[in-house]
């Protein structure tokens, strides 16, 4: 429990992810912007700012939260300002230790933008509960991915990017997309397939006709593609089950 008149050293934590858990969450500049306003409102003046965290945290391993913990161990902070808890953890290993070095009277307070937490029976109880929140809804959701996945799988559609020859289809129902023919690059995969059938050519003979004669290139993504066909690349594409028009889903273990 906090000492009456303790001084508070707080580590300022911002996390945002790209996956469904953090859709509804603010983008880190808007975090640092609201934990900002917090700071001068209240005039917490003793404080760390942390970098910016891109990473899930419904599982263990972000290099920042680490520091963050650290520098509570170390005694360097003792307090945390966070835009909400399910920033902080997603997953009962990162949520334990946060409680444990409340136990431990090593973290005093996690202030967010609603409420403050502290070192009493009572806050870290609520605070326990907002840490089991934000880790059931990262399951509800991935449990509703997974589902959706092998939904779309035992209709026959394919999941993911569209490997070389196919574009992914666009239709206004987002759970019937498919898998289109690319009426660039499936031509040339037709001819490299029709070539193998033979058995008469090397995989690296396969790639070099690819490359120099077909002049076939991977397909562009947002960073990358548009480049010749490598090597390495030729033996993923001969191996690649779609090309023989099947491919396989792993659903709780098993494949469908």
């Amino acid at each position: 429990m906090k000492k009456k008149n303790e001084k508070l050293v707080y580590g300022i934590y911002y996390r945002k992810s790209s996956e469904a858990e953090d859709r509804q969450a603010q983008s880190i500049p808007d975090q640092i912007r609201d934990t900002d306003a917090i700071i001068k409102r209240e005039n917490l003046a003793a404080s760390i700012k942390f970098a910016g965290e891109s990473q899930s945290a419904f599982t263990i391993g972000r290099p920042i939260f680490a520091d963050l913990v650290k520098a509570i161990m170390d005694g360097k902070i003792n307090a945390i300002l966070v835009w909400h808890a399910n920033r902080l953890a997603r997953n009962p290993v990162d949520a334990g230790m946060l409680l444990y070095l409340m136990d431990e009277g090593k973290l005093k307070e996690i202030r967010t933008m609603s409420r403050t937490f502290i070192n009493n029976a009572s806050d870290k109880f609520m605070l326990q509960l907002e840490f089991g929140m934000s880790k059931k809804d990262s399951d509800d959701k991935s449990e509703v991915v997974k589902r959706a996945l092998e939904g779309r799988a035992k209709r026959g559609l394919p999941n993911g990017v569209a490997h070389i020859g196919y574009l992914n289809d666009k239709p206004p129902d987002k759970g019937n997309r498919d898998w289109i023919q690319d009426p660039v690059r499936y031509p040339l995969v037709k001819k490299i397939l029709t070539r193998m059938l033979t058995g008469k050519y090397s995989v690296r003979e396969m790639c070099e006709y690819a490359k120099n004669d077909l002049k076939l290139t991977t397909p562009m993504r947002k960073r990358l593609g548009g480049r010749p066909i490598a090597l390495s690349y030729m033996y993923t594409f001969l191996r690649d089950p779609i090309h023989a028009g099947f491919f396989f889903q792993e659903t709780d273990g098993d494949r469908i």
